[in-house]
């Protein structure tokens, strides 16, 4: 059996820092978590007789995460150690972005939580494109040309008349 614990817990998993015992504990201080244990799951390490358990570990000062693996020829020396983990960061709060419609528009009332990658999306839309997401998948064109110009089909206004 395994007993894997977090230093907290959210609704499905744990977080911070967390460590998968393959043996009794007396003493959880011993890893640190004195009067920190929020999320504890306990398992076989076997599964369906082909995967394994492989428990945490430092290579080099590198840890590596437990993890399942599947059975091999040559089992893998067993870890005798138990390695704490650095802080698995917890899940993003799921606050949704409310929008409204006026007409054609849409208006943005409050956004929601963003990725690293979203807020800066939204930041260069802000602050450099005079608040316009959007794409325009025929490259660079002046805002607003391409849907009349792929709309046209007619000769004196050729589909092709803004290409690099």
């Amino acid at each position: 059996m395994c007993t894997y614990i977090s230093e907290h817990a959210a609704t499905d998993r744990g977080y911070g820092i967390t460590v998968d015992l393959l043996e009794d504990v007396p003493d959880l201080s011993l890893y640190n978590f004195k009067d920190k244990v929020s999320y504890v799951s306990v398992f076989y390490t076997t599964r369906d007789n082909k995967h394994i358990w492989i428990r945490s570990v430092n290579v080099n000062g590198k840890f590596i995460p437990g993890h399942w693996e599947r059975k091999g020829a040559q089992p893998r020396p067993f870890n005798p150690i138990a390695v704490v983990s650095p802080p698995i960061e917890g899940p993003l709060p799921t606050n949704s972005s409310v929008l409204s419609l006026s007409g054609p528009n849409t208006i943005i009332n409050s956004l929601g939580i963003q990725t690293a990658e979203g807020k800066g999306l939204w930041e260069k839309a802000m602050n450099n494109q005079l608040a316009v997401i959007g794409n325009n998948f025929r490259g660079i064109e002046e805002i607003g040309s391409a849907s009349f110009l792929r709309a046209s089909n007619q000769y004196p206004i050729p589909d092709n008349l803004y290409k690099n």
